[in-house]
């Protein structure tokens, strides 16, 4: 039975007190046990050289078991009753004849309202025979009378012996909190302590938790066990979680849950009002921005960064002013020049900056309005992106002659680069649109820097349709700004600013004309305009009367890809014994006039061979040759018409002989890319 006396004392209760005996009788053929009779040694005393006052080994009788001392941690003294601090338990084990055993297992046992000072609740005995552990209340909460048992073995010989303790109840206090300083500087940290003592005898008391709250800022650890006689040590800072800062006066408040006593304690401190000690322009911000109007990004927004010692400061002021900037710039709203702003609650303090006509670098300043000794510049601002502009875009092919009049497949690549009217590269993404007259050509791509140079790449593939003259019309658009001279030099176009040529509408010139021809392909894009306009390139077809005076433009690049055959053709040939001339075309595509009119494709391989079939004692051979020996990826075109005919594209090949005569033959031998190789001789 647990008596919830609050004094019930200690009890010898020996009637609890059991002894286990196992009686080993150790026998041998050379006769009976010695006068001991507790070591089964071959009939020896068992004390192996020893002097007998200890038994530390062999085949034991018996295993007695002292009664339980419970005695005070500190003094070791005898007490009547454990308190939250515990106490030691403490036995002795001998044999029936009271030489204390070494080395036996004593494990002490108390149920779940006790804790032991090891992990197994269990010691061996020492040389005296002696085993004590510390015990105490697994709570502060528990109290009333419990039982402690002690269980003995050695040699698997065991003895038991039990206690009725006294568990006092405690009644727990709290010191007065202490701090370290109880005035802070902004972010800063104190020391704050404590003791738990009996509230009774004012004693410490270890192994109580006690919590710990603050209605601003953080308490490192928040909750801690006390320990070296009570004492509690935590950390306090006036930075929240979050990384805001408290300032002002703060409450911290002490607690812990002892049973029906809840104890607390409280305090207070006082934290200055942060100021700023830094502002930083955070890396990483590399910002490029367009002119205004050029249709890229119209604005942009920079982040500085505020703290107070390391901690980023909320409701700062921030003034921001112009240090160096292009024409036109202006921060904050448009217009302005300097702005203030207000750091939000992570400290930042963001700045918009709206860009102007005129392209160049930026510098912010951005100042701490109540300290301008504190104060950051802003790094890698630029204004530099203004849109496609008329005179600065062109249109090439990897190859233009491919060998697509027979053959479905081959490619070459479109490319088109385009600039501002600066030289500079226009905003990644800008969208470049992509027509062709026959064959199949991908309908848009977007651009790219590559070495800082824009541009976009788009395929071209050989199949029907195919114009009977094999010649394909490629158009490339963009949307952008007309050329202009800025009069009143502010690089801006304005009033008093003059186009230098106007265009309107695009359209593909198919036929080469030079003239918008009904049926022709115009971009959807239209104008709507019925103005004049200036004189049409050949590269920049432009539908009459569609000009307006705005700016704003549909701007245009186009060129001719041809589809060549793959087998020779010979025309324009001189040839005798000193000398083969002659123009190389491709057999396939035909003009008006039904001449072939397209060169052998791209890469295509011309060679000569000479064959000495007279016996005339002198070497046929050649000895100079002009022309390609093979044929240029990119040859002229020749875009437009001739007397109402496109013109024909072709390669001119000269060769020399010397020791020829009549008799001898030449022969020359084409290797197109796709393979396909043709031999044409002549004989002299």
């Amino acid at each position: 039975m647990i008596s919830d006396s609050k004094n019930f004392n200690l009890l010898q209760n020996t009637g609890l007190k059991a002894t286990l005996l196992a009686t080993m009788i150790a026998l041998s053929a050379c006769g009976g046990g010695g006068s001991e009779g507790y070591f089964g040694n071959n009939g020896s005393s068992g004390n192996s050289g020893t002097d007998g006052n200890t038994d530390t080994g062999g085949t034991t009788q018996s295993v007695n078991i002292s009664t339980l001392e419970i005695n005070d941690p500190d003094t070791g003294s005898a007490i009547s009753s454990v308190g939250v601090n515990g106490a030691m338990a403490k036995v002795k084990v001998t044999t029936a004849t009271g030489t204390p055993v070494v080395g036996a297992l004593v494990k002490f046992s108390g149920g779940e309202e006790l804790l032991f000072g090891n992990a197994s609740s269990s010691v061996l005995t020492d040389q005296t025979g002696t085993a004590q552990l510390f015990f105490k209340p697994s709570s502060t909460q528990i109290s009333g009378a419990y039982t402690l048992t002690a269980d003995a073995t050695f040699n698997g010989v065991t003895d038991t012996e039990s206690k009725y303790i006294n568990i006092a109840a405690t009644n727990i206090d709290l010191s007065a909190l202490q701090l370290g300083a109880s005035t802070l500087q902004s972010s800063g940290q104190t020391s704050v302590s404590l003791k738990v003592i009996d509230s009774t005898t004012k004693n410490g008391i270890n192994g109580v938790a006690v919590s710990f709250v603050a209605d601003c800022g953080q308490i490192n650890p928040d909750t801690s066990t006390s320990a070296n006689q009570g004492d509690v040590l935590v950390t306090y800072k006036g930075v929240n979680a979050d990384g805001t800062l408290c300032s002002g006066t703060v409450n911290l408040t002490a607690s812990t849950n002892s049973g029906s006593n809840n104890v607390s304690k409280k305090t207070t401190l006082t934290i200055a009002a942060p100021n700023a000690t830094a502002i930083m322009f955070p890396e990483g911000q590399n910002t490029i921005i367009g002119i205004e109007g050029s249709g890229s990004v119209s604005q942009a927004i920079l982040n500085f960064r505020v703290y107070s010692n390391s901690t980023p400061l909320p409701g700062k002021e921030i003034e921001f002013s112009l240090v160096k900037s292009p024409f036109g710039l202006t921060i904050g709203q448009k217009g302005q020049t300097t702005w203030t702003v207000r750091t939000d609650e992570a400290g930042n303090a963001p700045i918009t900056i709206f860009p102007g006509t005129t392209p160049g670098p930026v510098e912010i300043k951005a100042t701490v309005k109540d300290n301008p000794t504190i104060f950051a510049l802003s790094k890698n601002i630029t204004v530099a992106t203004a849109r496609p502009s008329q005179n600065n875009l062109s249109l090439s092919l990897s190859i233009n002659s491919i060998e697509g009049w027979n053959t479905d497949g081959r490619t070459a690549t479109v490319t088109m680069r385009v600039a501002d009217k600066f030289g500079n590269a226009v905003p990644d993404g800008t969208v470049l649109n992509f027509t062709a007259e026959g064959g199949q050509i991908g309908n848009s791509c977007s651009t790219q820097q590559v070495d800082k140079i824009s541009l976009c790449s788009i395929t071209f593939s050989s199949q029907d349709f195919r114009p009977r003259n094999g010649r394909i019309t490629v158009l490339g658009v963009v949307e952008g700004e007309k050329l202009y001279i800025d009069n009143n030099k502010n690089n801006a176009f304005d009033q008093g600013d003059t186009l230098s040529r106007n265009i309107g509408d695009a359209y593909r010139d198919d036929n080469e004309d030079g003239a918008y021809n009904a049926g022709e392909f115009i971009y959807p894009l239209r104008t709507g305009e019925t103005g004049s306009c200036g004189t049409a390139l050949a590269s920049e077809p432009n539908v009459p009367n569609t000009c307006s005076t705005s700016l704003d433009a549909p701007l245009r690049r186009q060129t001719i890809l041809m589809l060549a055959g793959s087998e020779p053709f010979f025309d324009n040939v001189t040839v005798n014994s000193s000398l083969l001339s002659f123009d190389l075309y491709s057999i396939g595509a035909i003009n008006n006039a039904g001449q072939y009119n397209l060169p052998m494709p791209s890469g295509t391989t011309v060679t000569a061979e000479i064959k000495d079939k007279t016996d005339n004692q002198i070497s046929c051979e050649i000895v100079t040759e002009s022309g390609y020996g093979t044929i240029p990826a990119v040859l002229d075109a020749k875009f437009g018409l001739v007397n109402g005919d496109v013109q024909r594209v072709s390669t001119r090949h000269t060769y020399r002989f010397s020791g020829c005569a009549t008799g001898d033959s030449v022969t020359i031998i084409t290797t197109t890319p796709g393979g396909t190789t043709t031999k044409s001789g002549w004989i002299f």
